[in-house]
């Protein structure tokens, strides 16, 4: 993917100026308006341009989010933190993006105060499902290039009232549209210390020209995209957690789409049988496996929960459309597994690639393109730098579209195994010229290894046709081999 273009994209933003312009609408009687926003960059598109800039940032998205003209709270200096009652509101309006692989929209609560400790930790955790393309479709013909008014509130009433007022001034009833969240946190009447929240966008991308009509969108002399931040007549809101259930509540009351497609077209078979054409392709070079069972794969959702409980950690800025993947280690594991910053639960196995006689295969099904293409939205693999002060940077990344054909190297198409359903993402830190092989800069230029551990993080986004997190009973589980000399 072109870096450059990343570039352009984080030292091309800002035109803030444009915050200033009026509304083209007015609020309801017992509104007010009490700041101006924009949508755009915030310097973190993708951890290949930066390094460093997010945990586990997919170098395939730019994050986007809500800067006011000016700071909000009195104690921080950020334009992008604000808080709320529970008849407030946040509109965003405006443009949404041309076609590119999704979009996704997201409330997040940025930090909580601990009473205990005296001070806010934060959470970085989001506080509703997220509005994606595939959410906006459901209303819409065409969810790219089109307008949006999202309504950001913890009052159905609050919405009912501004979305009525808008359509009394022409706007399209169909381009309105709620994102409710908890009304528990939109609490600055009540707390001392209310919560303080943020707003983010994901832009996804997996080709040059999406990433080309992200660069546009930025660059846009009128942001696409703004933000009002509107105070209500009162301070209730009546949204509770029931109203917007968590991914975990509809797992555990069975309300997420399950489906047998991957194991109905035989995946899992042929999967075993990429396995073995990858285990004979390099015993045949005299490769051995380091570990003799293949590590599988683990998927999560982050409960986002955790994360507002002191002690666990920030989110990170979870996607709440997305699960979440490892590899745990298996006893005969030459090195030990670390753990996620925001659970005691989650473990990824460290691999070492400062052996150039080591290569790892990553094997399994592509997701995105099972049946009809309903059961996620987009797949990818990132190898992350495991040293704590790196911030966890991705080093490389293989997204759906780069691992298509990927297992055509180890055998012929032929009609029961699919190279655009099975793949085979291999890399080392010396491919030594084996052609499909990702030699991940490992070694500086004076020949001394850049990192001393990596774990490799994965993402599965957007069940297209239930609009959640994917249900992980549907989706057959990647495999790690490591094969050494």
């Amino acid at each position: 993917m072109a870096l450059l273009v990343l570039v352009i994209i984080l030292t091309g933003l800002g035109r803030a100026g444009a915050v200033l312009a009026a509304t083209p609408f007015s609020l309801p009687p017992g509104f007010s308006e009490e700041a101006r926003g924009v949508l755009r960059p915030d310097a973190q598109c993708g951890s290949v341009a930066r390094e460093g800039a997010v945990p586990f940032a997919n170098p395939n998205t730019c994050y986007w989010s809500v800067f006011f003209e000016r700071p909000l709270l009195a104690e921080s200096n950020s334009r992008s933190l604000f808080t709320l009652d529970g008849d407030d509101a946040l509109i965003i309006y405006g443009s949404t993006i041309e076609q590119i692989t999704l979009y996704i929209h997201t409330l997040n609560n940025h930090s909580t105060y601990d009473p205990l400790a005296g001070r806010y930790f934060l959470t970085q955790s989001s506080l509703s499902d997220g509005f994606s393309d595939r959410h906006y479709a459901q209303q819409v013909s065409n969810p790219f290039g089109t307008k949006l008014y999202l309504i950001v509130t913890a009052s159905s009433r609050s919405f009912a009232m501004i979305k009525r007022s808008l359509v009394r001034q022409g706007i399209p009833e169909r381009y309105i549209q709620p994102l409710f969240f908890p009304a528990r946190f939109a609490n600055r009447a009540v707390r001392a210390y209310p919560d303080r929240l943020s707003f983010s966008t994901r832009y996804v991308f997996q080709t040059e020209q999406e990433l080309l009509t992200i660069h546009n969108y930025a660059q846009r002399r009128l942001p696409a995209l703004r933000a009002l931040l509107v105070r209500g007549p009162d301070s209730q809101g009546n949204i509770e957690d029931g109203d917007v259930p968590t991914w975990e509540q509809r797992l555990a009351t069975g309300a997420l789409r399950q489906t047998r497609a991957e194991y109905d077209l035989g995946l899992e078979k042929q999967l075993n049988i990429v396995e073995k054409r990858v285990s004979q392709f390099f015993t045949d070079r005299g490769f051995h496996r380091k570990i003799t069972a293949p590590m599988i794969e683990k998927m999560r959702h982050i409960p986002a929960e955790w994360c507002r409980q002191p002690g666990y950690g920030s989110c990170a800025y979870d996607n709440p459309l997305g699960l979440y993947s490892s590899f745990e280690c298996l006893r005969d594991s030459p090195y030990p597994a670390i753990q996620e910053d925001f659970s005691r639960e989650i473990q990824h196995c460290v691999l070492t690639l400062d052996n150039p006689n080591d290569f790892f295969v990553v094997i399994g099904v592509n997701h995105a393109y099972v049946g009809q293409q309903d059961l996620v939205t987009y797949s990818s693999w990132g190898l992350a730098n495991a040293e704590q002060e790196s911030n966890k940077a991705i080093i490389i990344s293989q997204d759906s579209q780069d691992l298509i054909g990927s297992v055509d190297p180890f055998l012929p198409r032929i009609n029961q195994l699919d190279s655009e359903l099975l793949y085979a993402f291999v890399f080392s830190g010396n491919c030594r010229g084996l052609a499909n092989c990702i030699e991940v800069p490992w070694y500086d230029a004076s020949g001394q290894p850049r990192y001393q551990a990596a774990f490799l993080n994965g993402r599965h986004v957007l069940d297209r046709a239930g609009i959640h997190a994917p249900h992980p009973d549907n989706l057959i589980k990647a495999r790690l081999l490591w094969f050494s000399r």
